[in-house]
């Protein structure tokens, strides 16, 4: 049975997806999902993912305003699909996290995408990558990034120790509508000592 990481009350746990629903039905409480790849959250029932969730690598739930909350803590942005920002209490919830990570100052701000764009290296990957235990198979990141750019993802990943995810852009003509970077994966190595002397 596969398991997925939840957040709840300011902590993360872990089981199947039947006792994560179970524990929001009995609570009463919304659950949130949270794609990694892409840094968007909303309705586990979303059409943009209707395959469902894949994995405790691919998708993070949240249950309740606390859950919401410390979704947009950790970088994830609303999906443009389900708009996620139109739910009840919405912005009640997020609104002073928001303000803070972001600069907006309303939920119509916060979910247009040309105000807080697309780009899944605005999570908190070094909080969440040890809790999943890994990274997603592919990162979508902005397009038309210089190979600088792309190397520095590269070597953020490989400090984290986590494994470095494909990383991406949408692209609609690509095959699997993700065109890749490529770039050259080298062992990270962490910088010699010199004040020792050694």
């Amino acid at each position: 049975m596969k398991e997925y990481v939840v957040l709840l009350d300011g902590s993360y746990a872990h089981g199947s997806l039947r006792s994560i629903v179970e524990r929001s039905r009995r609570d009463d409480e919304t659950l949130w999902s949270a794609r990694l790849a892409t840094g968007l959250f909303g309705s586990p029932r979303c059409p943009a993912g209707r395959r469902g969730p894949k994995g405790k690598r691919e998708v993070i739930l949240a249950q309740g305003a606390s859950g919401l909350t410390e979704l947009v803590d950790l970088g994830f942005i609303p999906c443009p699909v389900c708009k996620p920002e139109t739910s009840p209490g919405f912005w009640e919830a997020v609104g002073v996290k928001a303000e803070e990570k972001y600069g907006v100052t309303s939920a119509a701000a916060f979910s247009d995408k040309t105000v807080v764009p697309f780009d899944a290296l605005m999570i908190n990957w070094e909080e969440l990558a040890p809790i999943i235990q890994g990274v997603p198979g592919r990162l979508y990141v902005a397009p038309r990034l210089a190979q600088n750019d792309v190397k520095g993802i590269v070597d953020r990943f490989l400090c984290i120790g986590s494994g470095v995810p494909a990383i991406g852009c949408y692209d609609a003509n690509a095959p699997g509508r993700f065109r890749q970077y490529d770039v050259e994966i080298r062992p990270y190595r962490r910088p010699h000592d010199h004040s020792s002397g050694i």
